[in-house]
C-alpha cells in the first residue's frame, strides 16, 4: 500500500500534467488563431467580394404585437422603446477576389435578440378601458430576433483586416437604430414595430 506521501507526490504530478495539457491546448489554439490564411489565386475577372456601402450595413427588424380586441395604440404618443442585446455577435475575416486582385472581407455574424414596446391609448371609460393605477401609461410589447451576415467592409491584405477586425467595437454607441416607426392594423389588432440597426464601418 502506498504511503500517504507517495499518492499526495502522484496526485501533483497529475495535475501538473493536467496544467501542462490545457497549456498546450491554449497555445494550439492561438497558433490557429493567428496563422494567416492563404491568399485566394483571383486567376478570374470574377467578384466574389461583398458590395458595401452605406445602406448594405442596414439589417431590418420587426416585431409583431397582438393587441386584445378594444386596445389601439396611442397614435399621438406611441411612445416606441426597443432594448436590443449585442453580445451574440463577432466579426470575422474571409478571403475574396475583386476584379482578378484578392482581397479581404470583414464580416459580422450572428443575432440581435430585441424587445419592442409601443403605447396603449389611455383613454378610461372609453370602450370599457380601465387604468390601474391612475393616470398611468401602459404599454405593449413584442420581442424577436434579427439574425445577420452582413460584409460592412472589404481590405486589400490580410493584416489591415485582422487589425480592422481586433479594433472593430459592436456596442450601443456603434450599432444605432434607424427608421423606428409602426403600423397598425384594426382588422386584426396587430400593431407592427419596425426599423434597421446600423452597423459600424470599419475602424
Amino acid at each position: 500500500m502506498k504511503k500517504i506521501k507517495e499518492i499526495m507526490n502522484d496526485m501533483n504530478n497529475i495535475s501538473q500534467q493536467i496544467v501542462t495539457t490545457i497549456s498546450n491546448e491554449l497555445e494550439a489554439e492561438e497558433v490557429l488563431d493567428t496563422k494567416v490564411p492563404v491568399t485566394p489565386s483571383c486567376v478570374s475577372t470574377e467578384s466574389t467580394c461583398a458590395n458595401v456601402d452605406a445602406n448594405s450595413r442596414n439589417v431590418p427588424f420587426c416585431a409583431v404585437i397582438k393587441l386584445p380586441n378594444n386596445f389601439i395604440p396611442d397614435f399621438t404618443n406611441p411612445g416606441l422603446r426597443i432594448i436590443y442585446d449585442l453580445s451574440c455577435l463577432r466579426a470575422v475575416v474571409e478571403p475574396c477576389c475583386y476584379n482578378g486582385v484578392s482581397k479581404w472581407d470583414v464580416r459580422i455574424i450572428g443575432c440581435i435578440s430585441f424587445i419592442a414596446n409601443i403605447n396603449i391609448l389611455n383613454t378610461p371609460g372609453v370602450n370599457g378601458n380601465c387604468v390601474f393605477p391612475f393616470p398611468n401609461t401602459v404599454a405593449a410589447c413584442s420581442s424577436n430576433n434579427a439574425c445577420l451576415n452582413i460584409v460592412i467592409c472589404n481590405k486589400y491584405n490580410y493584416e489591415s483586416a485582422v487589425i480592422s477586425r481586433a479594433n472593430l467595437i459592436l456596442n450601443c454607441d456603434t450599432v444605432t437604430i434607424r427608421n423606428l416607426d409602426f403600423s397598425f392594423n384594426p382588422k386584426d389588432s396587430f400593431a407592427k414595430v419596425t426599423g434597421d440597426f446600423v452597423l459600424p464601418d470599419c475602424p
